[in-house]
């Protein structure tokens, strides 16, 4: 819909300097950091859950998620898509001590808003991925 450019954020990293300057604190060039982080920052979602078989008492993790919309921001669809999976590994485990059932099946669907043989569907295909080939500022 257009809206994610304008997404809130309650976090910054930034500080100010006695002469109200803003200073990084990553000593990264500071334009190029904040550009970074803004392009980060998008109204996109993702939901986990976790559904049981009423009858066998099998359950499944289920990670529903939508992407960044913009073909040319593939990075940003590349971290999103890692971040969902940080989550899943962490929700699977921090949740399912109950079992001790590690080998709990996940399933990732959605709206990723990335083409096939694309890096982000390379990534969740292959599990790996060469990070340069999407970031800008490799380019």
């Amino acid at each position: 819909n257009g809206n994610d450019d304008n997404a809130d954020s309650t976090t910054n990293n930034n500080s100010t300097t006695p002469n109200n300057s803003t200073t990084n604190s990553n000593n990264i060039h500071s334009s190029n950091w904040q550009g970074l982080q803004h392009s980060l920052l998008r109204r996109n979602a993702a939901l986990l859950v976790r559904v049981r078989h009423k009858a066998t008492g099998q359950t499944v993790v289920v990670a529903n998620a939508h992407l960044f919309w913009n073909p040319g921001y593939e990075y940003v669809k590349l971290c999103q898509a890692h971040y969902v999976l940080l989550q899943a590994r962490e929700f699977l485990h921090k949740n399912n001590n109950v079992n001790n059932n590690y080998d709990e099946p996940l399933i990732l669907a959605g709206d990723l808003n990335s083409r096939p043989h694309g890096c982000t569907h390379a990534y969740l295909t292959q599990g790996f991925l060469n990070a340069k080939r999407v970031a800008p500022w490799y380019a």
